[in-house]
């Protein structure tokens, strides 16, 4: 197992909500993070893809770190939006397999746990549709662990959602920051991710299908 030590410096990506979400950390201390979403105006449209590598080279120089100097990566593999998810992935994985780096994948929802403090919640990330990604998460020193896997359902109300956090659609989302920081705890216990076998959590089949014959 690949072991990073606690003074290494951990990147983390991510990309779920379709925002280029990234973050820098070492020995449990974020050290520069920047988000910055996708834009959607009248005659410019500037997607997350065309706008990530320049997050995360933002983020290096406020850090004054380069890439050499980074000894593991951290990505969001979902669940959230499809396409943002893929492009995430596809990035670290880049960035992991070129450089030689171990990568861990956190799910999105443990991220956001994170963001909330220690601690047992129901996650909820909204997924469109009048459905949320839900999870339940429990937070502690050693990091976020899932205690059953992420489900598709109506929104949690009511007495249902009490100690839940709870996220809207322009509220609260998945951060590289938190991302890094989940990963640095778990390559710190040398449990880093098959960088080729890595996949993202999806659980809303995707929409894409194959032309009738």
């Amino acid at each position: 197992m690949v072991k990073a030590r606690g003074e290494s410096f951990i990147l983390g990506i991510d990309t779920t909500a379709l925002r280029a979400s990234v973050g820098v950390v070492r020995g449990g201390e974020v050290l520069a993070a920047r988000t910055r979403p996708e834009t959607r105006t009248p005659g410019v449209r500037v997607n997350v893809d065309e706008i990530l590598l320049e997050v995360v080279d933002e983020v290096l120089r406020a850090a004054d770190l380069d890439l050499e100097a980074i000894a593991g990566v951290g990505v969001g593999i979902g669940p959230g939006v499809f396409t943002g998810t893929r492009i995430g992935l596809s990035t670290a994985k880049a960035l992991a397999l070129g450089r030689g780096l171990p990568i861990v994948g956190v799910v999105s929802l443990v991220a956001l746990a994170r963001a909330a403090g220690q601690g047992e919640r129901v996650v909820t990330l909204d997924a469109g549709r009048g459905e949320v990604y839900a999870a339940h998460v429990r937070v502690d020193a050693e990091g976020g662990r899932l205690l059953a896997p992420p489900v598709l359902r109506a929104p949690l109300a009511g007495g249902e959602a009490r100690g839940a956090l709870i996220v809207e659609r322009d509220g609260v989302f998945p951060e590289g920051a938190q991302v890094a920081l989940e990963a640095a705890l778990r390559l710190g216990r040398g449990e880093a991710d098959d960088p080729v076998a890595l996949e993202p959590c999806y659980v809303r089949p995707s929409d894409a299908k194959l032309p009738a014959r």
